[in-house]
């Protein structure tokens, strides 16, 4: 298991409420084909998080690199495949940053091809927000220690060392949610079987240890893993919350939260359909999908609009079940 670094005193859990700005990061820019750096005043090099760049105006894989396991080691969501190093493409001598981080081109185009144009979404480690975890699986039902200071939202995990899909748990995927599961790099509904989600009989994740079943999927003796946690915090003060909402027979939908968001992940968690991620600095009208490598797309018919207190879609699926997870917008 992975050395968690400590989190700084700022932001440490009781203290004086996060400022959105400190943890996380939409970042648009322009590939140059060399160098350039990201300055976005997150400090990923002394508190640690997760870098996800996706190039918007081609069709290349989603990078997903944290400081758990060191910046060139990346990972995509739009397949099942294990770590690659991306030093192999010449672009692994990049670096996480005090200030953001910084991308150098190589034989791969997926960070920083000259002339085409990216987002990087950055999250940074910091209790009720977000934190990542590396283990190494025992085939048994077991619980690893997180330092969220609340109960995890939504978690993704993702086996490294070899093939596996990207499983998801969410606090809202249906009844019986521990038995549930979703696939980041799939279009499939929520499905369930065994208990997946739990040590022993039926134990739940706490705001300092999540539990993991024996299952191939999280926790195959002796393969590595990575988990990010996201929090689910419902206080005034709370930057991020993950939860449901159901559409009517026009597909139309809402959910309320206490603050204006910039940024949400949207899920059909009852049938078929692929993941919707929309972001206020790309534009409501634009959506990325984890589950594939393709250029940013129009949502066409589809809206997605962002109010004061809540999220609002129309025209997606009708008569169904969503799960979403959204983060607050700076200043709201």
């Amino acid at each position: 298991m992975s050395v968690l670094l400590p989190f700084s005193i700022l932001g440490a859990p009781g203290d004086d409420a996060l400022d959105v700005a400190d943890v996380f990061s939409t970042d648009l820019y322009t590939g140059n084909g060399t160098s350039q750096s990201i300055t976005n005043g997150v400090d990923l090099s002394g508190e640690g998080g997760l870098v996800w760049i996706k190039a918007r105006s081609t069709a290349t894989g989603q990078v997903l690199m944290d400081t758990a396991r060191g910046f060139g080691n990346y990972l995509s969501t739009d397949g099942t495949g294990g770590e690659n190093y991306a030093g192999d493409l010449g672009w692994g001598s990049g670096s996480f940053n005090s200030d953001g981080y910084t991308v150098v081109q190589g034989t791969n185009g997926s960070i920083n091809a000259n002339t085409e144009t990216f987002v990087g979404w950055t999250f940074r480690r910091a209790p009720k927000f977000f934190d990542v975890v590396t283990y190494t699986g025992t085939g048994a039902n077991r619980t690893i220690a997180h330092s969220l200071g609340l109960v995890p939202g939504m978690i993704i995990i993702k086996r490294t060392d070899t093939t596996e899909s990207w499983i998801v748990y969410h606090r809202s995927a249906g009844v019986g949610t521990y038995f549930n599961k979703l696939e980041l790099n799939s279009t499939g509904a929520v499905f369930g079987g065994t208990r997946l989600w739990g040590a022993g009989a039926g134990a739940d994740h706490t705001d300092s240890e999540f539990y993991l079943s024996s299952a191939n999927e999280i926790n195959a003796s002796g393969g590595t893993y990575v988990a990010y946690l996201f929090a689910h915090d419902t206080s005034d003060s709370g930057i991020i919350q993950c939860g449901s909402f159901a559409t009517d027979g026009s597909g139309d939908g809402s959910f309320s939260l206490p603050w204006l968001s910039q940024w949400v992940l949207l899920k059909n968690a009852s049938g078929t359909q692929s993941w919707f991620l929309v972001d206020t600095t790309r534009g409501n009208t634009v959506y990325l999908s984890p589950n594939n490598s393709g250029a940013e797309s129009s949502l066409g018919g589809s809206t997605v609009t962002f109010g004061a207190s809540s999220i609002s879609i129309t025209s997606f699926s009708a008569n169904s079940d969503y799960i979403y997870m959204a983060i607050r917008a700076e200043g709201a």
